[in-house]
């Protein structure tokens, strides 16, 4: 589109201020490539979206957001055989997949009155399994727990039996 329109509306200006408010690297991505839509059609959908968004959030639910960093690269580098994902990459992983999970699950009962919003969620993959998979395995600090797999958990337990077992020793000699 022609520069001069950009300048002409202080695009810029826009963006600026819709930059304060966005928290996510994804969301930051998406305000990057914004652009003014090309049709009456696509802005009256964007209007309408935004519309139903508003109203959603004002009467019906709350929808939460926390600053997430990209975690992009390391699922990309995941499909890698032999990659491992680093432990801050899987924190971040795991709390965007809980918290928007958490926002689907209160969104959800009131898509019925939203047919725009419930047209995007109706095509939403929600990857429960996985985030089942890092709650079980990791806790909120990125530690392994026992939980991870049976043959870690045995192993702390004879790791703990033995440090008793020397702890008993060492308080019978003193």
């Amino acid at each position: 589109m022609n520069k001069n329109i950009y300048s002409i509306l202080e695009f810029d200006k826009i963006i600026g201020i819709l930059s304060t408010y966005v928290k996510t690297y994804l969301g930051i991505q998406e305000l990057s490539n914004i652009a003014i839509l090309p049709t009456v059609e696509k802005i009256r959908y964007s209007l309408e979206l935004t519309n139903e968004t508003m109203k959603l959030i004002k009467h019906d639910t709350n929808i939460y957001f926390e600053p997430i960093d990209d975690f992009e690269d390391a699922l990309s580098n995941s499909k890698i055989k032999g990659y491992i994902i680093a432990i801050d990459d899987l924190l971040e992983l795991k709390k965007a997949l809980s918290i928007f999970i958490s926002n689907y699950n209160s969104i959800a009962p009131h898509l019925e009155k939203y047919p725009l919003l419930s047209d995007i969620f109706n095509e939403v993959n929600i990857p429960h399994n996985v985030l089942q998979q890092l709650e079980k395995t990791m806790d909120n600090d990125g530690n392994i727990l026992d939980s991870a797999s049976p043959t870690l958990k045995k192993l702390r337990k004879q790791k703990n039996s033995i440090r008793t077992q020397i702890k008993r020793q060492l308080n019978s000699i003193m």
